[in-house]
């Protein structure tokens, strides 16, 4: 004889309650990536043109989403080239995607930079220390530990210092090196785009106009779809040495986090810093990134294997009550 199992009121709720945990928790997991860069159509040109440039979010150089142009969050977007800065939030668009479009006149480097407005985040105890531990951020786990705040939810203001270079030509001059006097700042010693193939980039990083040491700094390369990536920890001066090992699209970022002086909403302050550029041979046309970087919805998949276990555990569950009541 069939059998029909059917939940009462009671266990229906628990399910709902279930079910809700779980999309709250698969909206949070979308919430994982939360590094941005940005990234011009294409980093090496061989001609004056419009260039267009896109602020993505994601983790890893995989993006997960392409941001819009919002004036109140970018208390600074601007153009460097051969000692020129030109202002560009006069220009910009406001709910433009992508980001901006920045005509390219004269051979050399373009260096845009951007600053984003500080933000606060607040994350349960767990997720902080797992975060802090992601990004390299052993000293302020251990000066959690020390202040017994490890069981406490982490209260954290952020800030993010981006950049980008573009390449017009052969030509080379010092662009690439300049300084945005941004609170962080990642500074190549030698033109990226010129560094060959199996030799190694200088970097110096830089804190409120001091080198940083010991900060935990990512390099990523992309080649298509293919992504690699290698971290190194500064010297005692600020400095890494990246290797390059292919031509591509190259990122390096780093997070530097302090504690939050005078912050009456969070305890930690932290640097976000990204600098993208192009290896290239400058003299073989152009590097062009439009579909390598197109959005992947990586988070989207972790979410739906959440919900699809958390209904499948709570499925179960409701299984679980009819047979105990038989």
């Amino acid at each position: 004889m069939l059998r029909r199992v059917h939940a009462s009121p009671s266990t229906a709720a628990r399910v709902a309650r279930v079910l809700t945990a779980a999309a709250i928790l698969a909206v949070a997991l979308r919430a994982d990536a939360h590094d941005y860069w940005m990234v011009p159509l294409e980093l090496v040109v061989d001609g004056d043109r419009e260039v267009t440039v896109s602020l993505f979010v994601g983790e890893d150089f995989l993006a997960e989403d392409a941001k819009r142009f919002e004036r109140a969050r970018f208390p600074r977007l601007a153009h460097l080239h051969t000692g020129q800065i030109d202002d560009l939030l006069g220009s910009a668009v406001e709910g433009a995607q992508p980001l901006l479009r920045l005509p390219i006149r004269g051979a050399g480097g373009h260096l845009v930079v951007a600053d984003r407005s500080p933000s606060r985040i607040e994350l349960e105890a767990r997720k902080f220390e797992r975060y802090l531990e992601h990004e390299g951020l052993r000293a302020v786990i251990a000066e959690r530990a020390r202040l017994g705040e490890s069981n406490k939810p982490g209260r954290e203001r952020y800030s993010r210092y981006l950049k980008t270079l573009i390449q017009l030509g052969p030509a080379r001059d010092e662009t690439y090196a300049a300084s945005a006097g941004q609170r962080i700042e990642i500074l190549p010693e030698a033109n990226p785009v010129f560094v060959e193939p199996g030799a190694t980039l200088p970097v110096l990083v830089r804190f409120e106009g001091q080198p940083l040491a010991n900060a935990w700094v990512e390099a990523f390369s992309r080649n298509g779809a293919d992504i690699r990536g290698a971290s190194y920890t500064t010297d005692v001066a600020g400095r890494i040495r990246v290797a390059i090992d292919r031509r591509g699209v190259w990122l390096i970022r780093l997070v530097h986090m302090v504690r939050c002086a005078g912050c009456p909403d969070a305890d930690w302050e932290s640097f976000w810093t990204s600098y993208s550029f192009a290896s290239a041979n400058p003299a073989g046309g152009t590097v062009a990134s439009p579909s390598m970087f197109a959005p992947k919805p990586r988070a989207l998949g972790r979410t739906v294997i959440f919900v699809a276990v958390a209904a499948a555990a709570a499925l179960a569950g409701v299984i679980y009550l009819r047979r105990r009541r038989r």
